[in-house]
Formats: C-alpha cells, structure tokens, sequence
C-alpha cells in the first residue's frame, strides 16, 4: 500500500535518493506509525512517489560516473563559473517587498475598525511571549483590513520581543512598562466608589493597586475576569476604533474580515463567536466585539467582583474570603441578557481542538494556514466529515481562496459566508423554565451556577441554530454556510485550547517572523507543531536560484549595519533560544508539559558578551559559498579558581586551534580562510573569570598571533549558576548566527576536537559546487588519534597513518561510561551508522586525493548513502530507543540553510531539540530527521575532525584531581569536564523526556508525509 505504482517525483532543490525500496518503506511505515491517523488520512486513497527525491544534480542513477573524482579536477573554477551565473542572472539587490493591498482593503471597510485588546503578563521565571505567539502574530497579519491587535505588555525586555520589522502592521505591542501600571488601569472599574466608601473597607486606591499588582502577577490568569470591562480600562486607546473587543494569544486568525459581516459591524450591539455550543448562551472569551459607545462600555458594570473590586479585596485582605477566579463569561453574560435595550448575536463561526467540539478534522488532518499569493492573507480549513474529504484535503491549492474558478463564491467579497434563513423563533432560558430556585443540570463547569439560569438556554441545535438577544428577548435562526470546495471547512479563527498545553517554541520555528524568502505559502498546524506548506513543490532551477536570492537579500538588510561594530552586533538573530527546561504539571493524568525557565537570546545585552567581532565574520563578499565553522563548549565551574582556570585554558586553546584552522587561506583569494563563530557558556562564573576570558580574546599586542580573529565572532554567557545548560540551545544561537548560507556545526569542543587543516578548503569547495541547488547536507567524521600530533591534522597525515585511529571515540574519553549489559540492547545499530558513514568517507577521499581508486562509481556511492540513511530512520523506530537514545557521537554537519522545499529554512524546519540536553541525549535526532525530510545526505570528502593525545589532555583531568565538571555524575562522583555520561540530565522523569523525543519524530515524520504526498501529485499533474 505505501510503495503502489507511480513514477519518481522531486521535492525543489533535490534532495538524497532514497532508491532502495526497503528504506522507503521503512521510513514511510515510520512515519504513518509515529502520526497515526494524521500521515494515514494523506496516504489514504493515493499513491506515494516510487521514490523520494533524487540526488541534488538529477542525475539518473543508471548512469555510472565517478562521483567524486571532480574535486581533484579544477573544481574550483566550477564553483566560480556556478557563483557569477547566479549573481549575474539571479540576485537583485532592493528593499523587501511591502504588502499589497491591505491600505485599499482598509480604506473599503469605510468607518468601521475593530480594535482586540489583550494585556498580557508572562511569569516571573519566564518572561516572554508564549511559545505559540508567532502563530497568533503571523495569522493576525491577515485581518489587517479590519482589525487591529493591541497587545499591551509589562515591560518585557527588548531581547524577548519580537523583532519589529516582522511584525504586521496591524499588531501593535504597548509597553505598560510595569505590571503597577498595568494595575493602576485595572483599578479604573472602581472609579465610582468614593474614597468614603473605600474607607469604610479599610481601602484606599492605592493600597487597591498594591493588592491587584501582587494578585495578576502572581496568578496572570486573573486577568481574564476584566474582559468586560476592556472598553472602559482602555478607552484611551480605543479613540480611533468603532468597535473593540477581547481575545486569547492561543488563536490562530483566518481571513476574519472576510466572515464578519457589514450587519454585524451595523445592526449588533455586541457580537460573539462561538464553536457550535450554542445551548450556553454566554459572549465568549476567544472573541467578542462591541460598539464602541459608552452605553455599551457600561454594561460590565451589572458585575459587582468588578464594580466593587474594592469589597472583594478587603475581605481577602482581612482572610474573611478566599481568592476564587470569577468567570468573565459567566456574571458578564448574564448581565448582558438582563440588559432590555441591546442587541446580541451569538454565532457558530468558530474552529477548536477541544474534544466534543467539531475539531475531530483538525485533530486528524491538521489545520491549514494558508497565506495567499502576496504573502498578506491568513485563511483557516481543515477537512469535512465526509468518509473521503480527507482526501480532498490535498488536492485543493494552498491559495485557492484567491482563484475564482476554484472557489467563485469566496473571491466574490459581495457574497456572504454565513447567512440566516427562514423565520426567528423564541428560545427559552432555565430561568424561564425552572424559576429562581427550581433544580437543573449545569450547562458549563466553569460559571456558578447562579448565572447559568440564564445563560443555559432548551431547544437549540448547537450547530445549526445562530441565537440572537433582542430587546431583551432570546431567539434562534437557523443558517446556512458557503459550501467550500472539495468540502474542506473554513472558520474566522482556530482556538488551539489542548494543543498550547504542550507547544515548544522549537515545534513552531518555521511559524517565526524572520522569514528569509517570500515563497512560503502556508503551514500545516498539528499537535506536533508547524508544517511549511510551499507554493510548489516541484524541481525548478530558477525556483531554487530566486530562493537563493532571496535569501541573500535578507542576509545583507541585517549583515550591512553590523559587521565589524562589535557594540552593536544588529545582524544577529532576534530568535529566541532556552538554556534550561523543566516539567509542568497540567493537571489530569496528562504528561506535565516541558517548559522554558531560562530564554535567552543574542539580542539580550545583560546576558550574552559579545567578545570580539571581526571585521570579516559577517562581511564576507559571497555568503552564498562561504561555509561559517559555529563552535561552542560549556563548562561548569567548582570553585577551585586555579584548577578552573588551567581546565578553562584548555578548553579555549582547543577552541581556537579549530578557529586558526578554520581561518587559514588556501591558495588564491577564491579559496580564501572561512568565518568563524564561537559561544562559551561558563556556569558558576565569577566576575574574575569573566574578566580573564574577555581580555583572552581582545587584540592587544599579541593580536597579530591570533588573525584568525579578523573573521570570528566570539561570544560568552557567563552564569552564576553551577548548571550545565542545553548544550543544543547552544549549537542553535551559533549555527544561527552566520552571515552565510552553510555553516558546520557540531563539533564537541569538550571532547577534544579540532577540525582539520584544509577542512574549510573542501567545505568551500563543495558549497560552490551545490550553490545552485538547495537542501543539502554533508557529514564531516570524527576520529581520535592515539598518538600525539599538532592538533589541527591534515588529511594526508590521517589517511597514511591509519593504525593510529580510533573510530571509536569513547575508547579514548578520559571518563569512561559504564552501561548496564541488559540495556544495551540495540545501541550497537548507532555504531553501524557511524561505521558506514567513516568507510564511505575515506573511499571519497581517497578518491579526490588520488589515494586510491581514481572515482568512485555512482551507484556505489548512491547504494553506500542509501544505506545510511535507511539506518538513521531505523534509529527513529520505537525498537531502536536505547540505540538513538544513547547514540554517542555528535554528528558534525554542514549543512544548507534552505531547505529541500520552497519556503523552508533548515533552522526552523529541523533545529536541533534544546529540550534534550545532555552530551549523550538523542544525539543522532537532527541528522535522522535530515534524512527522513529529503535532504541531500552526503559526506563530506576531505574534512574530518580529530582529538589528539595533546588536546584531550587540555579539556580531560582526572576526576580525583576535583577539576571542574559537566555537572552529571555517576556513581556518586562528579565528573569532569568531556565526560560522556551526561546523557539527558535535564529531567528526572524518563516520561516526559520520550514524550519530547516521540514529539520530535512525529513533527518531521508528519513533514515528509505532507511533502511526499504533494510532490507525488506534482508529478502526476505533470505527467
């Protein structure tokens, strides 16, 4: 069933050939069991390509040629003849493109603007936006004909906010600056009480501010219960708005100006959206909208926890009443039906993936985001409920919102989405029904039961029934809806209520506003994260060249103010990265979700020391052939300043000796020395230490020993305290810090590696070769020297010498780990990859260096990479877990920054997982995923890295010897730095980190899925 018949398809840009029918099925089997119904509901009722995309040059693989014999013959004229074809042809240098026609769509809506406020406050250990905030930032984009955002905030700092230039014009972040501002506005539903009528609660207005600062930020939920009173606290703010409203962050937004209607904006007082609960007649907190009129910014005032907030907070001060959380939905809804001259319509214009609510489709299929041909829309649909929409789902176009032959009567803006037909009838509340004191059943868990007798309404159809409030009266009309095409369902927006619980912001990267290229059309949303969605999926070369342009376009609007201003390093990311992690209880039986204690980002001043920036780490003239080496090492610190010290020394040397190699020019300009960049985090550092290291990498009078530093970017985070960190929160703050398209990262400096002499020269090479193309990734070996040489090795010397390497690095750790016997299990199908990848290594490049066979055949080559990678999916399979758990290498990779498809980016499409941290955690994850998601995995001939006896003695002491360690520890002894049995330290509960690691493989599994199914229907279009 996964293998049926089909012709070979390509993913845009190539990616590595999974030929052997064997690997294809192990890795599509894997997926559909990691996703479940979700890979299932793709798969089902269509046939995926016979096989996965070819090699990046489209070479057919019956053609026998020597694959690598061409670096030994004048490549490097090739990569410059590929260089100056793209500049000439492909890359136009300008500002980034503005989105159209949101000021004439603006413009059209005439007076009516609707302004959704949302104070938000973070907690005190992790203050930042939710993980999920750029799905709610990049979808609200879409509304911008109708709505504004206005997101008012406690002085989070500038590191953590989202970088400006990628925010849509119609999300606007107000600074309160301090959560007592925030309160002093709060304080504002008190504004009739007189200061006699405070007084007698023992009260006054200031102590009422002090009350309500400590409460929200001790529990930032409570301000859910001002809601109804948002146009009153904020009415200075709301001037220039007809209405305004109230909504949640864990929101994805639709095409919302295309659902609310010139009658609701006109006719309704209050509108309300809701996702088909309609017996509860209550104004929902997700999203509701009103008249800005005073009499309407009133009505909250019937809510007495509110009007007399001062009452409430004197009895919790006094300890006569207990704090309880009072439902905005539920005294405000009341008070709202109670109102005699008001007009209220509740509608079914709502999508959520709470159970029993209608979300089954999105839960089973995913929610599609699409983002129209400019980039300035947001629509939302996922499949219908038919046995075969499922099906459907796929062969409708990302855009096809805007094609009116696929869907005339959504591109007709004239022609409504929702209307009611046929005649109102009454509806009858429980009040009605059952009096004041008559016994029913509760209709919600979350209201008291005092106001439910009148928002609990008899005789409504949940799904069909819109109900309206009218002069006091309760009716219900029953509409009908657009019929969307291939019966998918479309709302105005997605309340993700179940999925925010467990997002990590790592899941949701390739949602983040710093897009580097404009081909993205749309993402599918999972529980398991985002999915990009490309325009197209087939192999185009000027696709693949204007993706490239693009990308350099958005490198030089950051690189051009920066390079070499070591103060204001404004190239550098806005992202934002997570050192620490720890488990959450959610309540209920489910997993505690993992949560981030320490942000961090490289916009964070306080936190990350930039300590030299070259002139050339981010200047140079072709980012799209440089390749950046991105270093980084930690260390825990003791206490011990002098035994620190000389262990902190050795790790820096062994640093830098990679840094010098990396930086040597090879021959002529054209293969000139490459950038560098290093991060350092020193856990229990003191001001001393952090003196030492910054005056290590300053150009003083021995500057002329270290040029190396004319292309590096240096930088440390020194912390107070004594805990190692995600050691792949690091590698993504330094891979993602490069001016240049390749970058090489994984490197374990704490292990004693260095990168070999002419690595940069191979690495450059390769990249000039493949700068045409896009989703590659090439694998540099690792090896360990049992004798001593200088520590940078050249090729020549390890290849004539082999006797004295070892391939099994931990043979040669200063701290050996100890495994129990019975579970080892299958961690030796670990060693067989690195085995396969070392032998594919050296026959390559004893290839190129004419030191052996003169070319290695393709098919060989292709069969040896087929291998690999069809072991790496294995790791990912529930039977390999010790084996990809404990795998203990960290693979050494260069890789592309574009991704196999339009629209991907490799650091947002597959970054590493930061929440599993610990030098033997999953190592081999990124690479497996790399794999699975069509990437071009080769190795990389002629670059390796190696430990030496010298440098292994710079990062290794004996643990008697108390020098600083990694902070793990086995068998009651602290080890030292470069020990290996750190292994996913960062939790205790073996529960939640497989839940983190099944999550990883889903997401990617749910990935190449999707983009198998739509390049197997591209190419059968085609054909």
């Amino acid at each position: 069933a996964f293998t049926g018949p089909g012709g070979r398809s390509r993913m845009a840009g190539g990616g590595g050939s999974l030929s052997n029918t064997s690997t294809r099925v192990i890795a599509l089997c894997l997926a559909a069991g990691l996703i479940g119904a979700f890979g299932l509901s793709l798969i089902v009722g269509s046939f995926l390509p016979d096989a996965l995309p070819t090699t990046t040059s489209g070479r057919p693989h019956n053609k026998k040629k020597k694959r690598f014999s061409g670096l030994r013959r004048n490549i490097g004229e090739k990569a410059k003849r590929i260089k100056t074809a793209i500049r000439d042809e492909f890359i136009h240098r300008g500002n980034h493109k503005k989105r159209p026609g949101l000021e004439e769509d603006r413009k059209g809506r005439g007076k009516h603007r609707i302004a959704i406020v949302i104070p938000y406050l973070s907690s005190a250990s992790d203050p930042s936006f939710p993980p999920y905030f750029d799905l709610f930032v990049q979808s609200a984009g879409g509304s911008a004909a109708l709505i504004d955002f206005l997101i008012f905030h406690t002085g989070l700092p500038s590191h953590i906010l989202p970088d400006p230039t990628a925010l849509p014009s119609n999300v606007k972040l107000i600074d309160l600056q301090s959560s007592t501002r925030l309160a002093e506005l709060l304080v504002r539903v008190t504004d009739r009480r007189t200061d006699e009528s405070l007084a007698t609660n023992d009260m006054d207005r200031t102590k009422l501010v002090g009350m309500i600062t400590k409460a929200i930020e001790h529990h930032p939920y409570i301000l859910v219960e001002y809601k109804p009173a948002t146009g009153h606290i904020f009415a200075e703010y709301l001037t220039e708005y007809s209405h305004w409203g109230y909504s949640d962050l864990d929101i994805i937004w639709g095409d919302t100006p295309r659902w609310v209607t010139q009658e609701e904006l006109t006719d309704w007082d209050i509108v309300t959206y809701s996702f088909g609960d309609q017996d509860r007649v209550y104004l929902r907190g997700q999203f509701t909208f009103h008249k800005n009129i005073d009499r309407i910014n009133q009505l909250w005032r019937g809510c007495e926890y509110l009007s007399q907030a001062d009452v409430r907070y004197s009895k919790l001060m006094k300890g006569s009443e207990q704090f309880k959380l009072e439902s905005a939905e539920g005294c405000y809804s009341a008070t709202v039906l109670n109102t005699s001259d008001i007009r209220v319509k509740y509608s079914v214009k709502a999508l959520t993936d709470a159970e029993g609510a209608g979300a089954e489709s999105a839960n089973i299929y995913g929610l599609y985001v699409g983002l129209g041909r400019n980039r300035d829309r947001s629509v939302v649909w996922t499949a219908g409920k038919g046995e075969d929409d499922g099906h459907k789902l796929l062969g409708l176009p990302i855009d096809w919102f805007e094609d009116s032959d696929t869907a005339f009567g959504y591109t007709d803006v004239n022609n409504p989405l929702q209307w009611e037909v046929g005649e109102r009838k009454k509806i009858t509340s429980y009040r009605d029904k059952y009096g004041d004191d008559g016994e029913f059943k509760k209709c919600m868990y979350w209201a008291p039961k005092t106001y439910q007798r009148d928002i609990c309404a008899i005789n409504v159809d949940w799904f069909k029934d819109t109900v309206m409030l009218i002069n006091g009266e309760l009716y219900k009309q029953r509409f009908e809806r657009y019929a969307f095409p291939n019966n998918v369902v479309s709302y105005p927006f997605f309340h993700f209520q179940e999925w925010k619980r467990y997002f990590r912001r790592g899941q949701l990267r390739s949602v983040e506003g710093r897009m580097a290229v404009d081909d993205l059309a749309g993402w599918v949303i999972s529980e398991n994260g985002a999915t990009p969605f490309p325009q197209d999926i087939t192999s185009r070369p000027d696709s693949a060249m204007a993706r490239i342009s693009q990308w350099v376009e958005a490198q030089e609007r950051g690189v051009s103010s920066a390079a070499g201003d070591v103060e204001a390093v404004t190239s550098l990311p806005s992202t934002k990265y997570c050192l620490r992690f720890s488990p959450h209880k959610i309540g209920g039986p489910k997993l505690p979700a993992v949560v981030c204690d320490e942000p961090v980002s490289w916009r964070d001043e306080g936190t990350v020391v930039i300590l030299a920036a070259g002139e050339g780490w981010s200047g140079w003239s072709d980012p799209i052939t440089d390749v950046t080496l991105a270093l980084t090492a930690q260390i825990v610190l003791t206490g011990n300043n002098e035994r620190d010290q000389a262990l902190l020394d050795g790790l820096l040397d062994v640093a830098e000796s990679s840094m010098a190699a990396w930086s040597i020019a090879h021959g002529d300009e054209q293969m000139k020395g490459q950038p560098s960049i290093f991060l350092l985090h020193i856990a229990g550092a003191t001001r001393g230490f952090a003196e030492r290291v910054h005056e290590r990498f300053q150009k003083g009078t021995d500057g002329a020993s270290k040029p190396y530093l004319d292309s590096s970017l240096v930088a440390a985070i020194f912390s107070e305290k004594r805990d190692a960190v995600s050691r792949n929160a690091l590698l993504n703050m330094a891979a993602e810090a490069s001016a240049t398209r390749w970058v090489v990262s994984g490197l374990e400096v704490e292990r004693g590696l260095v990168i070999s002499k002419e690595a940069s020269l191979f690495a450059r090479r390769i990249a000039g070769i493949h700068a045409g193309v896009a989703g590659s990734a090439f694998v540099v070996p690792q090896f360990g020297a049992s004798k001593d040489t200088a520590a940078a090795v050249s090729v020549t010397e390890l290849l004539r010498d082999m006797s004295s390497i070892r391939e099994d690095l931990s043979y040669l750790d200063c701290a050996k780990c100890s495994v129990d016997v019975e579970k080892q299990g299958d961690i030796r199908v670990g060693d067989v990859v690195v085995q396969k990848i070392n032998s594919l290594w050296k026959d390559a490049t004893k290839s190129d260096l004419g030191m052996g066979e003169i070319g290695v055949e393709t098919n060989a080559v292709l069969e040896a990479t087929d291998s690999i990678k069809a072991l790496l999916v294995q790791l990912l399979h529930r039977g390999q877990s010790k084996a990809f758990r404990h795998f203990d290498q960290s693979p050494i990779i260069m890789i592309d920054s574009l991704g196999p498809i339009d629209g991907s980016i490799t650091s947002q499409v597959v970054p590493a997982a930061e929440e599993l941290a610990g030098s033997r955690c999953y190592n081999a994850l990124r690479l497996a995923q790399l794999a699975m998601l069509g990437y071009n995995l080769e190795v990389l001939p002629g670059a390796f890295a190696a430990s030496t006896k010298s440098t292994r003695k710079s990062v290794c002491m004996r643990e008697q010897d108390g020098m600083a360690s990694t902070g793990a520890s086995v068998g009651g002894k602290e080890l030292v730095l470069g020990s290996r049995c750190s292994a996913c330290f960062m939790y205790k509960n073996d529960d939640v980190l497989r839940s983190v690691a099944m999550d990883e493989r889903a997401r990617v599994a749910e990935a190449a899925v999707l983009w198998s199914e739509l390049a197997a229907r591209a190419s059968d279009n085609e054909r």
